[in-house]
């Protein structure tokens, strides 16, 4: 997902209210879990550094760390008014910070002030072991009774790179039309001359070697920055290489000199891209923050493979100023149009973990629209667990909307219409009379809630669902949504190495599985847990945030998405022709706002995908053994859906 998003995203780039009117930007769980799932449960240590904001300016910052006995560290980079403050004594270890910051935050120069603990940050590798619930297929190299592919391009000579024919993702390399097609279809916008030039791609990681002969020519200084050594070289400690070579990697994977006979290729080899070296030592908010906004004016892209840890028992979003600087990067980024933020995901899946507990991260809407309305799921259709949304939309909370593809997304971005202006809604949850919110092991408690019309959120982008549970055991918890008009997603898996106590307070568990809906009508929550272990609790009020447009986006206006079913068995450039007449198909205006909103509805209810392609029988055996989701099957048919 982070390779390809960057890619299409660097292509692209060359070429709250409640029930209000104005649009907002948004930062996914901005309604209060800040403090509570900020990673202080799972925190290290306190150190002895405070930010503060303080009204006044700097000289009044100065005097209110001296009147309080602070050394003054200086301003945050990139938050106005924010400044660092330092008590030069042992940490207090796993100690509430409250005594030490109470006289900052009564001090009336202070708007707010916080003590900062140490988080734990982990880098997201390629999984040594495979992933039990995803199926690996062997790229056979001949066979008795599969057709053969004849691909006339393979014959060409792309790059004179020594490792450009092992890099199986930018380019098809089966030889039988019946395994799946895993590429990122980049061959095509690459003869068209695409090849992420003038795109600036900031990297932010354990440091970044630049003079690396593979990556010094597409290395950009201006933004880059070394934030644990507090200057302007991002170069990784080379005393311990084996562990701070991930950046590396990664700015390699997006931009690796094409062309040198060294090594291999970058999936976007003609843009720039810098390093900010920030997970080499103590991470604090503080150093997530300045990281996540450094050179805003100049970044297109930040590339992210790390986060909370995948345990399965962590629940942790961002901090404050983490926080803030996704909602500057995202309102004042690339001259307004927002600074596009693409994060690793789902490397915690082999431990039970969920997706949903590391909180959520930003892209821009344009992009995520052409992700939803390009992305090819006819490759893994083979998957049980494809559904296909009220809005037509193929969807699994594995794959999300499919194997996504650079060809069609690039061309069609050629011919595409900003999406509307986004609004959003929130409802809150009925009171609940006494008793009725009591949860324990094999029982389970749904919630309703009803979007009326006063909503203006007409096509759903981005749902989310902010609960408040207590329980025994947090992780036998499992979380479901049901919209209108029947889409039913898993919000939250059991994770069984979770066995805190805390709950979840104002947690928000996004999901996009309903994109392209109406909202309109009775939205159902279910919590449950599916354990035998005397598990008690209860839930707390919940509330349903949705994010979406009030008009139609030009390119539904022709109704649901039309998919190539054939598209595993078409050699690239042969689908590529094809994007044409879609394109085209789009552009045209033959359907009313009015009638497809009262289409939604009606005509394109959630159902169960029953369409399995010519898959050879021994590969689909073998899906079907690994890929069988029988806890699922069995949760949704104990609750009744």
């Amino acid at each position: 997902m982070t390779l390809l998003t960057l890619l299409i995203a660097s292509l692209f780039t060359s070429v709250l209210s409640w029930y209000h009117n104005e649009p907002s930007f948004w930062v996914p769980g901005q309604y209060g879990y800040q403090g509570v799932h900020n990673g202080l449960e799972h925190a290290r240590e306190f150190v002895n550094e405070w930010t503060v904001e303080v009204e006044g300016g700097e000289e009044v910052a100065q005097l209110v760390a001296l009147e309080l006995g602070y050394v003054f560290g200086g301003k945050v980079r990139g938050f106005p008014d924010t400044y660092i403050f330092l008590k030069y004594e042992h940490e207090k270890k796993r100690r509430t910070p409250s005594h030490h910051t109470s006289a900052l935050v009564k001090d009336r120069r202070v708007r707010w002030a916080e003590q900062l603990f140490s988080k734990s940050r982990v880098k997201r590798y390629l999984m040594p072991d495979p992933d039990e619930s995803l199926h690996r297929v062997k790229r056979l190299e001949e066979t008795d009774n599969l057709e053969t592919i004849n691909n006339d391009h393979r014959g060409k000579t792309w790059f004179n790179d020594e490792l450009w024919s092992h890099e199986w993702y930018l380019q098809d390399t089966r030889t039988i039309h019946n395994l799946p097609r895993l590429d990122l279809n980049v061959l095509p916008v690459y003869e068209m001359g695409y090849n992420g030039k003038g795109v600036r791609v900031s990297v932010l990681d354990d440091g970044m070697e630049h003079n690396h002969t593979d990556l010094r020519a597409n290395y950009d200084p201006e933004i880059s920055w070394d934030s644990n050594d507090d200057d302007p070289d991002p170069s990784p400690r080379y005393e311990d290489i084996k562990l701070n070579s991930h950046g590396t990697r990664c700015a390699g994977e997006i931009a690796m000199t094409a062309n040198n006979l060294k090594c291999g290729v970058g999936v976007a080899w003609g843009a720039k891209v810098g390093g900010v070296r920030m997970l080499d030592g103590r991470i604090t908010d503080r150093i997530e923050g300045e990281a996540i906004g450094y050179a805003l004016d100049k970044v297109d892209i930040y590339s992210a493979s790390w986060g909370p840890n995948d345990d399965g028992r962590t629940v942790e979003g961002p901090g404050r100023l983490a926080n803030e600087a996704f909602k500057r990067g995202v309102s004042e980024g690339r001259g307004g149009k927002g600074a596009i933020y693409v994060w690793a995901n789902g490397n915690g899946g082999g431990h039970g973990d969920n997706c949903n507990c590391d909180g959520q991260n930003l892209t821009w809407r344009d992009v995520q629209h052409l992700i939803v309305w390009t992305s090819e799921y006819a490759p893994l259709s083979a998957n049980p667990g494809w559904q296909i949304n009220g809005a037509g939309l193929y969807f699994d909370v594995r794959f999300g909307f499919g194997l996504l593809n650079a060809g069609a997304l690039v061309k069609t971005a050629l011919n595409w219409t900003t999406v509307p202006r986004d609004y959003v809604c929130r409802v809150n949850s009925a009171p609940s009379e006494e008793g009725n919110t009591r949860l324990w092991s094999r029982h389970h408690i749904e919630v309703l809630i009803t979007v009326d019309d006063d909503c203006l959120v007409n096509f759903v982008e981005h749902v989310e669902v902010s609960i408040n549970v207590k329980y025994s055991r947090r992780g036998a918890l499992e979380i479901y949504l049901v919209s209108p008009q029947g889409t039913q997603v898993q919000l939250l898996s059991a994770r069984h190495k979770d066995t805190s106590t805390a709950g979840f307070l104002n947690w928000p568990l996004m999901s996009v599985a309903t994109w392209g809906e109406n909202p309109k009508g009775v939205w159902k929550v279910i919590v449950t847990d599916n354990t035998y272990e005397k598990n008690t609790g209860d839930v707390g009020p919940v509330s349903l945030t949705i994010h979406g447009t009030k008009t139609i986006p030009a390119h539904m206006k022709n109704g649901p998405r039309i998919y190539n079913d054939n598209y595993n068995y078409q050699e690239a450039f042969e689908y590529f022709d094809n994007v044409d007449k879609d394109v085209a198909d789009v552009v045209s205006n033959t359907v009313t706002d009015d009638e497809v909103v009262a289409m939604l509805p009606g005509e394109h209810k959630s159902q169960a995908v029953v369409d399995i392609h010519d898959i050879d029988s021994t590969v689909l055996a073998e899906v079907e053994k690994e890929l069988q989701r029988i806890n699922h099957r069995r949760v949704y048919s104990d609750i009744g859906l």
